[in-house]
């Protein structure tokens, strides 16, 4: 899998060219999801994740694995720093360059998959803009974990960062680590 995301990312640049970041992220996407899995049941502990999904929502305009083990007080800010801002400049880029390229456009079908793909951008955008605010807050907090609070419980304090589908149900989690938030 690995091999897959080096030989896309050695044939393009993605500095430039956001349709090849898109291709990058997709790419990683496909990765994430092949690691974790309609029943996100691999790299589990008793049935609880142990690479944490960082993801910014349903249009998937940011994901990242965080492998548990390796989390320390500053992971968040890198992730913010590193990966979300640099992101939302690649975004705000591929909008303006898109909107230039449609002013150009002459056929009814070019212009409606332009104006799709700027919306869609758009939507990106918006979700990515409202992560990085959550993703701040959380980054300023430092939240320190403690491997022995239990899987469950590390992975609540990162509610609403942190993938949460049908198979992995925040309330869930809480209930399991119920002993902890009791005694603290």
């Amino acid at each position: 899998m690995l091999k897959d995301l080096q030989a896309l990312v050695e044939v393009e640049s993605p500095t430039d060219d956001l349709a090849a970041c898109q291709r990058v992220i997709d790419k990683a996407n496909e990765i994430t999801q092949r690691l974790i899995g309609n029943k996100a049941e691999v790299f589990e502990e008793k049935g609880r994740p142990i690479y944490w999904y960082f993801t910014s929502g349903k249009k998937k305009a940011f994901g990242a694995l965080v492998y548990l083990h390796r989390y320390d007080t500053t992971t968040l800010a890198r992730l913010r720093t590193d990966y979300v801002l640099e992101l939302q400049r690649k975004l705000d880029s591929e909008i303006q360059r898109e909107q230039q390229n449609l002013a150009l456009l002459t056929t009814t079908a070019a212009k409606k998959a332009s104006q799709k793909l700027i919306k869609d951008l758009q939507d990106q955008q918006l979700e990515l803009r409202e992560y990085q605010a959550k993703l701040q807050h959380a980054a300023d907090k430092r939240i320190a974990i403690d491997l022995d609070d239990g899987v469950a419980y590390n992975y609540t304090l990162f509610e609403g960062l942190v993938y949460e589908g049908a198979e992995l149900k925040m309330a869930d989690l809480k209930k399991k680590s119920e002993w902890k938030r009791k005694n603290p």
